[in-house]
């Protein structure tokens, strides 16, 4: 099954129990009353995830996957925002993102054609998400993780950026060399 059409079940199944589900309450109000003290809001945007990474592991789609991970990772940052009311540390929350798809990559990455690849991808998000989080947190309010030297983030992603044109070039002459 290519992944063209593991998308399309995915989507479909996705919309086929989000849409019995929506009928169920519609048909039983009671049901309604029934779920709400044991749920917010928050957590139907993370069971959609996990939903959505069921559905990507059935029909062996890794965008599934990933955008499932994205979502339970949202679903934890209002989670988080609900329960606390500090609806202000989205200033730095939002810094999270790529952290999400990069567990979503990592988590999905057997399924791609290339795995270390997209594990390397997936780690490199992490990495850089966690940097972002730490300097905007720092910065704009949250916890002051690394006190007065937080521009020393700044300055080891500008060397590594710097440094990282030599090493591909290595990398690519010894390859030539071959």
């Amino acid at each position: 099954m290519n992944n063209r059409n593991s998308s399309h079940i995915s989507i479909g199944l996705a919309l086929l129990v989000v849409g019995i589900l929506m009928l169920s309450f519609q048909l039983v109000p009671d049901l309604r009353q029934w779920v709400a003290p044991f749920v917010s809001w928050p957590v139907f945007i993370a069971a959609f995830g996990l939903f959505l990474i069921l559905l990507g592991f059935i029909s062996r789609n890794p965008e599934s996957i990933n955008g499932g991970v994205f979502f339970i990772g949202l679903g934890a940052i209002f989670t988080y925002q609900v329960q606390t009311q500090d609806w202000a540390s989205w200033a730095y929350l939002w810094t999270l993102f790529p952290a999400f798809s990069g567990a979503g990559m990592i988590l999905s990455s057997y399924m791609r054609p290339d795995p270390s690849s997209a594990l390397m991808k997936g780690l490199r998000d992490m990495m850089f998400s966690a940097v972002m989080f730490f300097l905007f947190s720092t910065l704009l309010g949250g916890k002051n993780w690394i006190g007065p030297f937080w521009p020393v983030l700044i300055i080891l992603a500008g060397l590594l950026m710097l440094a990282k044109p030599l090493f591909n070039r290595q990398s690519s002459n010894s390859i030539n060399k071959e």
